[in-house]
């Protein structure tokens, strides 16, 4: 995850004369240089998901494919996060191809967009919901986000189980965890009991955190926090989540 310290539109145009139509000009929304949506003016903003990346032959949502992502709220932020759809169990060849993510969470994670800079988006482009009417977060979709920012894949591909039990990929931890705890841990579908609950945030100076050293490349990661026993996932810039209980 990360928070935004750059929000800004940006004027685009566009041609498309391929789908018979004329030249549109619209806004694209931009968070630390990197493009969010790309035509604020045609995405559908109620939708959930809701497609980032429009067709950029026709303008129309829904025309190409994948780029969704659903708009969540936590205590003083909005929160673009990838949507479960196309990754739950069970999930269609159709929903897999279709409600894929976008490359910016693929790559750097989610945004994460103070209620300050939301209002102040909205109070130019009434489109944008008002953040009261944003759902809350869930925990199933941390727990695939957590997937997506794990270095090297160390909690599975999203939406999928562990490779291998973490245990395995683990030098040493500190503080010390069982081999049993690290496997259990590790593995997604030991998140998803709580699926369906609600998200508590605290800030990981405030939880018991725990470094791993990972196989030969000796690298350190924290991927978990800890508060009276109960293990929340961790997420830079120094947030664990915990399934509210």
């Amino acid at each position: 995850m990360w928070v935004v310290t750059d929000l800004k539109t940006e004027p685009r145009s566009f041609s498309f004369e391929s789908s018979g139509q004329g030249d549109h000009r619209d806004h694209a929304l931009v968070a630390d240089g990197v493009t969010l949506v790309n035509m604020m003016g045609r995405a559908e903003w109620s939708d959930d998901p809701m497609q980032v990346e429009i067709c950029t032959c026709c303008g129309f949502a829904h025309c190409a494919l994948g780029n969704y992502v659903a708009l969540r709220r936590v205590p003083g932020f909005i929160v673009v996060v990838a949507s479960t759809r196309a990754y739950q169990e069970g999930a269609d060849p159709y929903c897999r191809r279709e409600y894929v993510a976008p490359r910016f969470i693929r790559q750097q994670g989610a945004p994460m967009i103070a209620l300050s800079d939301w209002n102040r988006l909205r109070a130019d482009h009434g489109d944008l919901p008002d953040a009261a009417d944003v759902k809350s977060l869930r925990w199933s979709e941390v727990v695939l986000l957590a997937q997506f920012e794990a270095p090297r894949r160390l909690l599975g591909d999203p939406g999928g189980s562990a490779r291998e039990p973490l245990s395995k990929k683990v030098l040493v931890s500190e503080p010390a965890l069982p081999a049993a705890d690290l496997d259990r841990l590790g593995d997604a579908r030991s998140w998803l009991a709580d699926a369906d609950s609600g998200v508590v945030l605290r800030r990981a100076n405030e939880t018991r955190t725990y470094s791993l050293v990972v196989d030969s490349s000796f690298d350190e990661v924290v991927l978990f926090g800890e508060v009276s026993g109960m293990f929340g996932l961790y997420f830079k810039p120094g947030i664990v989540m915990f399934p509210e209980v």
